[in-house]
């Protein structure tokens, strides 16, 4: 993979609507748009999400550009991701990374170990998911993109901008979910300029929004 690739962060919250109140629609509306805009460019790469993965490998496979994609699942799941994720595999896409055991903390850590390998190491294989000194097997992330979502997409932000200070991070703030309440932050909103950030806020031209603000 010579491309620096995007990551993609997104989501649709099965609980707590309360706080994390989403848009289905305008969610499904950004992931198409990301897929079509920014894939014949980039490579794409996200963690498995029950709702996400058969929007992404839909929209992919529509255009021939699966193979661009990278979708990390941790074993922990391996009986519940959707069949969509196992279509990735048969591409040699789909990247697994080791389960710790089943209780609270073990979800918890499991999550946070497929994070690493897949925001901060970007390793794709498992067996060097766990040997720090394995190097990267693609280049670091060209962008972020975070659409919808919970408390996954939070930590997720987080681990990104920590790692990528300077790379464009997108909070597409329209699709509500933790992508709103991370927009509405006083440190987070401090990275947009104001055009950018009305852009994120309230314009549903996904397209145009991303190509607005992705690089090319």
């Amino acid at each position: 993979m010579n491309r620096a690739p995007i990551f993609l962060s997104a989501g649709v919250p099965d609980k707590d609507p309360h706080k994390y109140s989403v848009e289905p629609i305008a969610v499904r509306e950004a992931v198409r748009a990301l897929v079509g805009a920014m894939l014949p460019a980039r490579p794409l790469v996200f963690g498995g999400h029950p709702a996400i993965s058969p929007m992404v490998w839909e929209d992919a496979d529509s255009l021939g550009l699966a193979r661009d994609v990278f979708i990390y699942q941790s074993r922990l799941f391996a009986t519940k991701v959707p069949k969509e994720a196992h279509f990735f595999q048969g591409l040699d896409r789909l990247v697994w990374t080791p389960a710790v055991p089943l209780d609270r903390p073990g979800r918890d850590a499991s999550l946070a170990l497929m994070r690493d390998a897949m925001i901060v190491r970007r390793v794709l294989d498992e067996s060097k998911v766990l040997d720090p000194s394995a190097p990267p097997d693609f280049p670091e992330y060209s962008a972020g993109v975070f659409i919808g979502g919970m408390q996954g997409i939070e930590d997720e932000w987080r681990l990104f901008r920590a790692s990528y200070p300077n790379a464009p991070a997108l909070l597409v703030a329209s699709t509500g979910g933790a992508a709103r309440l991370l927009i509405d932050d006083a440190g987070s909103a401090q990275i947009y300029p104001p055009a950018a950030r009305r852009l994120l806020e309230r314009d549903r031209r996904y397209r145009f929004v991303f190509r607005s603000l992705l690089p090319p």
